[in-house]
């Protein structure tokens, strides 16, 4: 397997983790909301590394990147993004983002239509449906930060043990639960 090394960069009050692999035009990749750069796009990477710049944060509070105000939210996340292309000195990159970096991909295309060449969004909701917060009932997220983590656990063991993985380089195994809480504090 490639080797992808990491990088920090002191953006938007962060110290921001991400990859950068390849070269050709940058295209900027934005993992999903209990995932991680690596994660979520390291089968990807190698393959489009062959035609693009690839890289790809970590978003606040996630893998490797830290979030010393706790705040969180795509407006934010979106100016972190923005804030990294800039310090990059990125011009005109693409921006691909599935899932809540869909959902930052999308903030930043109407707040910063200009920085981008182009917008690709993958599993982004435009609404909450009662579908959508059945199946999260059914995981253990009953309502807005009211989670069963042993439900969880019980129902999701394979996923909780890798979330806690992923999150625990800088607040610990248990960081997690904290990003899940906020995480589904506005979703249900």
């Amino acid at each position: 397997m490639l080797e992808i090394k990491g990088q920090y960069a002191d953006v938007n009050g962060l110290k921001m983790h991400y990859l950068d692999h390849g070269k050709g035009d940058p295209l900027i990749l934005l993992h999903g909301g209990t995932g991680t750069a690596e994660f979520n796009w390291k089968d990807h990477i190698p393959i489009l590394a062959e035609k693009f710049r690839i890289i790809a944060p970590d978003s606040r509070g996630r893998g490797r990147t830290n979030n010393p105000s706790g705040l969180f939210s795509y407006k934010l996340m979106a100016e972190d993004v923005v804030s990294l292309i800039r310090t990059l000195n990125i011009e005109s990159p693409l921006i691909c983002g599935w899932s809540d970096g869909g959902q930052i991909a999308l903030e930043i295309g109407i707040n910063y239509p200009d920085i981008a060449s182009a917008f690709i969004v993958g599993g982004a909701l435009y609404k909450i449906t009662d579908d959508y917060k059945s199946g999260l009932k059914s995981w253990g997220i009953i309502g807005p930060g009211n989670i069963d983590f042993n439900h969880i656990n019980n129902a999701l063991s394979e996923f909780t043990e890798v979330w806690s993985d992923l999150h625990s380089a800088i607040y610990g195994k248990e960081y997690w639960k904290k990003i899940t809480r906020r995480y589904f504090k506005n979703v249900v």
